[in-house]
């Protein structure tokens, strides 16, 4: 086996065609097929199943995917260091959308003044999103709120404190207890996201009703709602500007919060400038 069968194997996963492929690497598509079949007599397994002149990547396709996507990307990341003299300055970041809110533009200020010739790229996206492009060698950092994955390594960031809002009409107290939400509609985030999952073992001590939850995967149509006095709201403090027609709601004997951490894929390479960028993203959350 060598990278070109690697490489060949990650051009078929990129088009899901043989013939395509064998296009893209201006190579025939017996070469193609060849490769492949080289590849799988090498890990003894199947790594695509052939159905109705479709192919489709089979659980070890999958896995060799992953593997194969970190292989090359080293490689050519070695080619550049040992050829050229210097490591890539680049580093691709992926931000929870709730983080990016609350924290991203002073740490970009922060980054850009501590690395300035870093070339970083960002994208902000959900923590299942950016979970899946890790893993895809898509991004080599990300800000997420959960850090259960085996195949991440993970460092605690920040905790963020979540709120209670409504507005006068709906609640006009400035408290309320944990049995009391049950007089409440709540509007809630998504089932699975952060936010939902930093509530969900409160839900569960007081027995709430999933028939009385309205939800949403947008903060700002939650923000909405709970103007229109239709429920009481949940969501990260930094999110609520004081300017919304809702009022704060002191949490009565019972603290919610969300964490945040930085993760990345467990045993990808990662060059000189991305270990200094998570520097950066670490100290900075630290003294923040």
């Amino acid at each position: 086996m060598t990278l070109r069968h690697l490489e060949i194997f990650m051009a078929v996963c990129r088009t899901m065609s043989m013939s395509k492929a064998a296009k893209d690497l201006n190579m025939s598509q017996p070469a193609v097929s060849k490769a492949i079949s080289e590849l799988e007599a090498f890990y003894n397994t199947s790594l695509f199943d052939r159905l109705n002149r479709r192919i489709y990547l089979t659980e070890a396709g999958n896995a060799l995917r992953q593997y194969a996507d970190t292989i090359l990307s080293q490689f050519n990341e070695s080619v550049a260091y040992l050829r050229d003299g210097s490591s890539f300055q680049s580093c691709r970041m992926c931000v929870n959308v709730t983080a990016a809110e609350s924290i991203l533009n002073d740490l970009l200020s922060e980054i850009q003044e501590k690395l300035p010739d870093l070339n970083l790229t960002v994208g902000i996206y959900n923590s299942s999103a950016i979970e899946q492009m890790i893993r895809n060698n898509e991004c080599d950092i990300g800000i997420i709120d959960r850090k259960d994955d085996q195949l991440f390594d993970s460092a605690d960031l920040y905790e963020e404190p979540l709120g209670l809002f409504a507005s006068a009409e709906y609640y006009p107290d400035s408290t309320i207890t944990a049995d009391e939400l049950l007089n409440y509609r709540l509007l809630l985030r998504e089932s699975g996201s952060g936010n939902r999952t930093a509530c969900e073992s409160l839900l569960q001590t007081i027995n709430y009703p999933a028939s009385s939850i309205w939800e949403s995967s947008s903060d700002e149509a939650l923000i909405l709602l709970a103007e229109n006095h239709m429920g009481i709201t949940i969501l990260p403090i930094s999110c609520v500007n004081q300017k919304r027609k809702i009022h704060s709601i002191r949490a009565d004997g019972f603290i919610l919060s969300r964490s945040f951490y930085l993760v990345s894929l467990r045993n990808k390479y990662l060059n000189s400038q991305i270990r200094a960028c998570m520097d950066v993203i670490y100290n900075f959350c630290r003294k923040n």
